[in-house]
């Protein structure tokens, strides 16, 4: 029996960005961005719940051993729940602080920024 669309998390939605938004057929979880633990009922055919804060996508490997492509962009990587391996801390939205302790302000370029440590 194969199991529906809407029971199978959207690749896209999860890895990068689904331009389909609410109209996509896949499951859209927002509980399961950042993590990739594998529903054990959904492998078995036997989770039927769309908010399974589960993972229902089978994962050959795990993302976290793959490098971020965003990481080496000029951007850098923007996603706050990116899952693909960093050898960088991630960055937050401008005016937001990470767990270093820094800051992040916006510099020239649309979309840049710059960290500086924070003083408190």
């Amino acid at each position: 029996m194969e199991v529906p669309k809407n029971l199978q998390d959207c690749y896209f939605f999860y890895y990068s960005t689904c331009k389909k938004g609410s109209s996509c057929s896949y499951r859209h979880e927002p509980s399961c961005l950042g993590h990739e633990e594998v529903c054990k009922l959904w492998l078995e055919n036997k989770c039927f719940n769309r908010q399974c804060t589960m993972r229902h996508m089978k994962i050959q490997k795990p993302r976290s051993q793959t490098k971020c492509y965003w990481e080496d962009q000029p951007q850098g990587c923007m996603k706050p729940h990116c899952v693909f391996q960093h050898r960088l801390p991630r960055r937050t939205g401008a005016g937001g602080s990470n767990s270093q302790g820094l800051l992040q302000l916006p510099i020239g370029a649309p979309g840049g920024l710059i960290l500086v440590p924070r003083i408190l």
